[in-house]
């Protein structure tokens, strides 16, 4: 995104509403349950042979990293102006087949809620 500066849990409230959630509390997901659950996926993928892809062992360094950029400077040397991340972010979720993939953003949302 080259709009806004935002965190996951800003992210994640800005699309609770377009998901048909009612409230925007997130429970974020903490860093030791996340390198847990990835070190238990890369066990098991070594256990029975298989890839996924992707190299899991340094994922939480990224994922949990808060990397902002210079937005106005970004905007500068890309001769781009910004548009409304919110129109972006309803046209994305309006793209994404009701079916298997937005039933799984529903979900995943809802299980982070606080309320």
């Amino acid at each position: 995104m080259g709009d806004e500066n935002l965190s996951y849990v800003e992210l994640m409230q800005r699309l609770c509403p377009l998901v048909g959630r009612k409230d925007n509390n997130v429970l974020p997901v903490r860093d030791g349950f996340f390198r847990d659950i990835t070190a238990l996926g890369d066990f098991f993928g070594k256990l029975f042979g298989k890839q996924g892809g992707l190299d899991l062992s340094g994922m939480a360094d990224l994922l949990f990293e808060d990397i902002f950029i210079d937005v106005a400077r970004s905007q500068a040397l890309l001769h781009y102006q910004g548009g409304d991340l919110d129109d972006a972010l309803r046209d994305t979720v309006a793209a994404v087949p009701e079916g298997k993939w937005l039933g799984g953003w529903r979900k995943s949302l809802n299980w982070f809620s606080r309320g």
